[in-house]
């Protein structure tokens, strides 16, 4: 494991090689399901395939797609407000477009570039974000198409990780134990825990996470997840678990942190090793 930053004096990751290897997995995948093209909007997908950072947001999505031909240039279909930036700083995407607010606009949209693509009567896949008014309206503009579910070609081709995604991987367990290291280190009584969450957030972002999975959930109530303003007691058991993505790649630690200390003032004394689980994604088939 190498550090973070890029540097003139060591190789590092190498972003260009990992995304060629993701689009080109992909395409091997497709190819061999005998799928021409994929459509795709699950945010994890649109890294994956696009290496896009789509603003996260439940009101904006979906508010962004990546198509990719098994032929052809990559297509990233964008929402309006992020555009300029995405072409600014996406030099990768030679084909980039707005997608619409208006389910009908967008439809128009997809069909262009289906069109533009020669794929009128293709075999063309979408993952499970995609509208089944999208894929409906799709299959009646072009009959002699098929559309089917890309999901599994998707997953299988996230099943082989390069070198480079395997770095990463390790670049973000390392921020998720960071964050987990700082609620261990700021949990007593008193505390909050919507504080508690807090204070591991605030940790994980200042490591070098970019988007939070779900909300961070500080318990000491074993029947709820989510934080609330409850003050962790003396005795209380407290459960953190915490989701995030860093590159695309998502990393999820659950312990029981601390059982505060039978006695008075002893409420730094963990009885017992803390016990952390790590996986991956939930649904979607996709992979880290």
């Amino acid at each position: 494991m190498t550090g973070e930053i890029g540097v003139d004096w060591e190789q590092r990751l190498d972003w260009a090689a990992l995304r060629a290897y993701r689009v080109s997995r992909l395409r091997e995948r497709l190819a061999a399901a005998e799928i021409d093209a994929v459509l795709v909007q699950r945010f994890e997908n649109l890294r994956y395939t696009m290496s896009c950072r789509p603003f996260t947001s439940i009101s904006y999505f979906p508010r962004y797609a990546g198509f990719v031909p098994v032929e052809g240039e990559i297509c990233l279909l964008s929402e309006a407000g992020d555009v300029d930036l995405n072409r600014d700083g996406m030099p990768w995407i030679n084909d980039l477009r707005i997608w619409p607010y208006d389910v009908g606009e967008s439809i128009d949209v997809v069909s262009q570039v289906i069109t533009d693509n020669g794929l009128s009567a293709a075999r063309i896949g979408y993952d499970d974000m995609v509208s089944p008014t999208v894929v409906l309206a799709l299959a009646e503009r072009f009959p002699q198409a098929e559309l089917v579910d890309g999901t599994p070609a998707i997953a299988e081709a996230k099943m082989i990780k390069s070198a480079d995604e395997l770095e990463a991987i390790r670049a973000a367990t390392i921020i998720a134990e960071v964050g987990m290291a700082a609620a261990r280190e700021a949990v007593r009584e008193g505390i909050r825990e919507c504080e508690l969450a807090g204070v591991m957030t605030h940790a994980m972002f200042a490591a070098g996470a970019d988007t939070l999975i779900a909300y961070p959930q500080v318990s000491t109530d074993p029947r709820r997840r989510m934080g609330t303003d409850q003050r962790v007691r003396h005795g209380d058991l407290v459960l953190v678990d915490h989701q995030h993505r860093v590159q695309r790649l998502c990393r999820r630690l659950r312990a029981h942190v601390h059982r505060l200390g039978a006695e008075p003032g002893a409420a730094r004394r963990v009885r017992g090793p803390a016990r952390v689980r790590r996986s991956g994604r939930r649904r979607g088939g996709a992979g880290r």
